[in-house]
């Protein structure tokens, strides 16, 4: 729905837009980030053969692992114009995950902050052993051994007993062997950003628990080649889908009748009239 108000948006002011589904789910379930991206190509290659698109300015807008994929098409295609970015990512996957642990951990208010603080660096020991190893395999090794090792320690605490229960090795194991996870933990973002040459618009919403917009706006200006078109908000009050929100809690996003806010729908309007006429 988002996506649909934005396309609506853009539309009604004169943009032709172009809005695609995911991948079938048979090939989805295969798919990785950089699979994602040379979807978009296929798209771009032909909008080259329509002689009424071919010679306008084209861009192309992400949420969250979205801007992944527009960061990687923006890096490698010069067709690329300008990139709009809506909770957009330039942390690792491991950091992001980080974020989230502790910032939906302290929304919930169900964990004591040495809880928390636990429940992060108990977290971090795991992904770091996934993005640091060379294969699925050697990464499952390695956890099972940790699991194994921590299994035969005397556990104290709650939080101990769920983050190295056997449903949570369960739930790594999945990441682990997930092609699009494994890759992910794997991928990059400063590499790609900054190989952009095109102008980014970076918007996110102070209260998202899934990325902090803050941090991420911060590294995008930091990552980007110097361009006076770059513009970077963090929305007052909204949360990961640009919701006017109280928490920012992903439990809200499916109570919140407001599908995106109207000033988001402003900023990306009156942002694209500015660098599209450059």
């Amino acid at each position: 729905k988002p996506f649909l108000a934005i396309a609506d948006h853009l539309t009604r002011q004169g943009y032709a837009v172009f809005r695609y589904d995911d991948f079938p789910t048979a090939v989805f379930a295969k798919s990785t980030t950089y699979d994602f991206a040379d979807g978009v190509t296929m798209i771009l290659d032909s909008f080259a053969k329509r002689p009424d698109l071919g010679s306008l300015p084209t861009g192309l807008l992400g949420h969250s692992e979205g801007s992944l994929v527009a960061e990687i098409v923006a890096a490698r295609d010069k067709r690329i114009d300008f990139v709009i970015t809506l909770g957009g990512v330039a942390q690792t996957i491991s950091d992001v995950l980080l974020y989230q642990v502790h910032a939906i951990n302290e929304a919930s208010g169900e964990l004591t902050p040495e809880e928390n603080d636990y429940a992060v660096e108990a977290s971090k020991t795991i992904y770091d052993i996934i993005a640091k190893s060379k294969s699925p395999d050697a990464a499952a090794k390695k956890i099972n051994k940790l699991y194994s090792y921590q299994s035969g320690t005397l556990i104290t605490s709650k939080i101990e007993a769920d983050v190295f229960s056997q449903n949570k090795k369960a739930e790594i194991m999945q990441m682990v062997y997930s092609p699009w996870f494994y890759t992910l933990f794997h991928h990059q973002p400063k590499k790609h950003i900054k190989k952009m040459r095109c102008p980014m618009l970076a918007v996110g919403g102070e209260k998202d628990l899934q990325v902090d917009a803050v941090t991420n706006n911060a590294l995008f200006k930091a990552y980007l080649p110097k361009n006076p078109l770059h513009r970077f908000e963090v929305i007052p009050n909204a949360n990961h889908l640009l919701q006017t929100c109280t928490t920012g809690s992903p439990d809200e996003y499916g109570i919140i009748e407001e599908t995106l806010r109207g000033d988001v729908l402003e900023i990306i309007q009156e942002w694209l009239d500015s660098a599209v006429s450059h």
